[in-house]
């Protein structure tokens, strides 16, 4: 979206709202996570004496699998986002992330809310923190149910240690 801001810029006014949707389809497509919604972007550019600010709360519905125990997660990622803003050419360094430009009276900020949503989404995504997860050996879901498979298994490089240390009792 590109913002319009000479109202800010003459003085006019000191706040605009910004309300609108992103389209989904601009974020890269991940085989276990589904975008079931467009990006909703909510927020305010204002100018508070010559500082001028961009403060955004960025929300995305989306349907996952969760990465312990693979059943189906609807979640919802939401972020803050915070540009100060200043006018063309007085950005010292173009590499600047904290900060964006305004060229010819607008202001683009998709690109930066694109970039902003794909670094900060998460990578590993749970049904809850106390997911148990799968059974690596039976596959059984361990928050529905329990199995009866043996969890302590010993190495079988240090068995010949464990016959040593049987014998040793026994002699006693």
């Amino acid at each position: 979206m590109e913002l319009n801001v000479r109202k800010i810029l003459s003085g006019e006014v000191n706040e605009l709202d910004i309300s609108y949707t992103l389209d989904k389809s601009v974020l890269p497509e991940y085989d276990d996570v589904k975008y079931t919604d467009d990006i909703k972007v909510k927020g305010k550019f204002t100018n508070n004496g010559g500082h001028m600010s961009l403060s955004l709360l960025c929300s995305l519905k989306y349907t996952a699998n969760c990465a312990r125990c693979l059943s189906y997660v609807d979640g919802e990622f939401s972020i803050d986002f915070y540009k100060t803003v200043c006018n063309e050419g007085e950005l010292q360094n173009q590499e600047d992330d904290d900060y964006a430009e305004i060229h010819d009276g607008t202001l683009d900020i998709d690109e930066a809310i694109i970039e902003s949503v794909i670094i900060n989404f998460p990578t590993k995504i749970l049904c809850s923190e106390e997911c148990k997860g799968l059974c690596p050996k039976c596959g059984i879901n361990l928050n529905t149910g329990s199995c009866t498979c043996v969890t302590k298994e010993i190495d079988p490089r240090l068995a010949p240690l464990l016959k040593f240390f049987d014998n040793d009792d026994s002699e006693k």
